[in-house]
């Protein structure tokens, strides 16, 4: 009996003990749960919930690669310029918003179309054609604005008229795109002349129906005609008032190339009088680039020419213009600058060492009251041959505001001739000595077989012109003189340091190895 009651007493004390711990779990469990609640039992008061500890970041999403059944599907390409006109701007500025927020502000989205783009720009119209009929996304990207900005118009032989019949359907349909045009009229024979003169009479009467043709620039090339149709008079007759009639109808026209035509004085001053701003129909810019060289045909004398003074007179806003000496002279340069005083910047004048100056001379009074009036004017010279020093002292007069000297001689005259080869080393030390304010390029081509010595001046050069940037010239010059002219740029170089202005110097010369060029550019950079 004794033993059973120390058996029943046992068990009791195992059950009072697992009692107890199942009391003492529940409170922890309770415990537990008010503090995720934010109550305390433990002092029985209520506290304020502690702050919530920040969320962890999501995981990053891996996207999965798409089935292998659409994996050969191409990519949606963007809607075209011609869509994004119709109701899409919202969406498209968007996604130029989305992309420039991004980072870098690239169109992604518009990558496709701009690469298709590029790849048609670089094929010839048959296979633009044939691309355009791939799909309709490169369809629409055929009829891309910026695939027809620059057209080239050729009238060459019995081609001209079927070249005239695509020429006038590429109008009906691509012709607005237009913005700068080349014309090319080929040197006619006894039997095209008439063929070139009609079919470019009927293409320019095509493209003056065309209300959406807004031409910006127009280059007249190949058209000679001294030599080409001065035998054709009736159809020379016809394809100068084409001109006149196709420069009149574009209101929207800034530049226009008509070098290399070797016109007469009539016909020339009739189409320079077609371009300017107040015999142009409904005109809505003004003419700002003009290029005149060769315009005229040799033993003119337009200068002399009343209308050709002024027509000049009429070009308000030219800011650029190239000439040669045949279509210049102190009236004319005096016009143009009166009447472009406020935009003209930069003025090109050819001349041809074999052609006498005569009339055509400009003095020093002359260039110094246009360097006053035209504010900021440059002049570049283009020499065309090699003449004597007098010849090249009566172009280059003082007072002019000469930028840049080109010159350039591959003829076949004698080259042991003295006074040629010594008038290179006089004009190299004139420009030296009086245009050492304003000289910035000079550049003289010679044949490789001449021997030139022009090193002194060379370093004269460099050493008198302040504002000297670039020389390029391809007669061999003594090693010694690299150095002189290293030493001549340190000193040059300590100068400006002082306050004196001293641009960077680029010097190109003949018999400059890769290896020996860049000695020089290493030892011209710890200078």
């Amino acid at each position: 009996m004794a033993a059973e009651a120390g058996c029943s007493s046992w068990r009791m004390e195992d059950d009072e003990r697992e009692r107890q711990e199942e009391e003492e779990e529940e409170e922890e469990e309770e415990t537990e749960l008010a503090e995720m609640e934010g109550v305390n039992f433990s002092n029985s008061s209520l506290m304020p919930p502690p702050p919530t500890p920040p969320l962890p970041p999501p995981p990053a999403i891996i996207p999965l690669p798409p089935p292998e059944s659409e994996q050969t599907k191409p990519l949606p390409l963007p809607p075209s310029s011609e869509e994004v006109g119709t109701g899409e701007e919202s969406q498209d500025s968007q996604d130029s918003a989305e992309t420039e927020e991004l980072g870098n502000g690239v169109p992604w989205h518009l990558t496709p179309e701009v690469v298709l783009v590029k790849v048609l720009a670089c094929l010839d119209d048959v296979d633009r054609c044939n691309a355009s009929v791939t799909c309709t996304a490169w369809r629409r990207v055929f009829r891309n604005p910026s695939l027809w900005r620059r057209r080239h118009f050729v009238f060459r032989g019995y081609e001209a008229l079927e070249r005239q019949d695509r020429y006038c359907q590429f109008l009906t349909q691509l012709g607005w795109h237009v913005r700068h045009a080349t014309i090319e009229l080929c040197r006619p024979n006894i039997n095209t002349a008439t063929v070139i003169a009609k079919a470019f009479e009927t293409f320019v009467n095509r493209l003056n129906k065309c209300h959406g043709v807004r031409l910006l620039s127009i280059t007249i090339i190949s058209a000679d005609f001294l030599s080409g149709w001065h035998f054709f008079s009736h159809n020379r007759g016809k394809v100068v008032r084409s001109l006149c009639n196709l420069l009149k109808k574009q209101s929207c026209l800034r530049s226009a190339d008509l070098s290399y035509c070797l016109m007469d004085r009539d016909e020339g001053s009739r189409l320079l009088d077609s371009l300017s701003y107040g015999t142009r129909l409904h005109p809505k810019q003004y003419l700002s680039t003009l290029d005149l060289r060769q315009f005229f045909s040799p033993g003119t004398r337009a200068v002399s020419f009343t209308r050709y003074q002024k027509v000049m007179d009429q070009f308000v806003t030219l800011a650029c213009v190239r000439m040669d000496l045949r279509s210049l002279n102190e009236t004319i340069l005096q016009t143009m600058s009166k009447a472009s005083a406020k935009t003209l910047r930069r003025l090109e004048i050819d001349f041809y060492a074999d052609e006498s100056v005569g009339v055509h001379a400009i003095g020093s009074y002359c260039w110094r009251e246009v360097a006053q009036r035209c504010q900021g004017l440059a002049v570049m010279v283009r020499i065309h041959g090699l003449c004597g020093f007098s010849k090249y002292a009566s172009v280059l007069v003082r007072g002019m505001p000469l930028h840049e000297l080109r010159l350039t001689y591959l003829g076949v005259e004698d080259l042991s001739n003295p006074e040629l080869l010594r008038s290179i080393d006089g004009l190299i030390l004139y420009l030296s000595g009086v245009y050492y304010q304003t000289l910035n390029k000079v550049q003289i081509q010679l044949r490789p077989e001449m021997e030139v010595s022009a090193d002194t001046a060379l370093v004269t050069l460099v050493r008198r012109c302040l504002h000297l940037a670039d020389i390029n010239v391809n007669f061999v010059v003594q090693a010694a003189t690299f150095l002189r002219i290293l030493e001549t740029i340190q000193k040059n170089r300590t100068a400006s340091e002082k306050g004196c202005k001293k641009t960077r110097l680029r010097l190109n010369i003949r018999g400059m190895t890769p290896e020996l060029d860049q000695s020089i550019k290493r030892l011209t950079s710890t200078l």
